[in-house]
């Protein structure tokens, strides 16, 4: 299999600080800003806040908050790197999704043929919890009605 952005990754925690501290403007998932407001409600007071990079502001999340501050932000992984890693299609994803096997923790937001669209975003802990043969065995339990019958023929 080919080099995809989430095979970067080891664990969830990994992929949701990388996403988090992520600079991409305006397309950031939290600002500069926003990330000083939760140390500050959520840590220790710690002077000065504005000089620490993205990446300190999340660690200092962290240390305070533990797993919890993994949680804090809508981080997910789009249902082309499930496409990838698990073998399926993109209805696959959605009846997962549907039937509750795996979440939806939000959209993300892109441009194409100069419309914007949005595409929904699925959790992390769930992408590398998984395996591909559990994925497939839910699947298989759960076919379609009309895939049974023309199996049977």
């Amino acid at each position: 299999m080919s080099e995809n952005y989430m095979s970067r990754f080891q664990s969830p925690e990994e992929f949701i600080r990388v996403e988090v501290t992520a600079n991409r403007g305006t397309k950031s998932i939290v600002t500069k800003a926003d990330l000083i407001w939760d140390v500050i409600r959520y840590t220790p007071p710690v002077k000065p806040l504005d000089k620490l990079s993205k990446e300190q502001l999340f660690d200092l999340l962290v240390s305070g908050l533990g797993d919890k501050a993994y949680r804090l932000y809508p981080v997910g992984v789009s249902s082309i790197y499930w496409q990838h890693k698990f073998g399926i299609t993109h209805k696959d994803v959605l009846k997962m999704a549907k039937a509750g096997f795996i979440s939806a923790t939000g959209e993300i937001e892109f441009r194409l043929y100069g419309r914007t669209c949005f595409a929904k975003t699925y959790s992390p802990w769930d992408f590398f919890r998984l395996t591909p043969e559990r994925v497939h065995a839910w699947l298989a339990d759960h076919a379609s009605k009309k895939r049974k019958k023309a199996d049977a023929k």
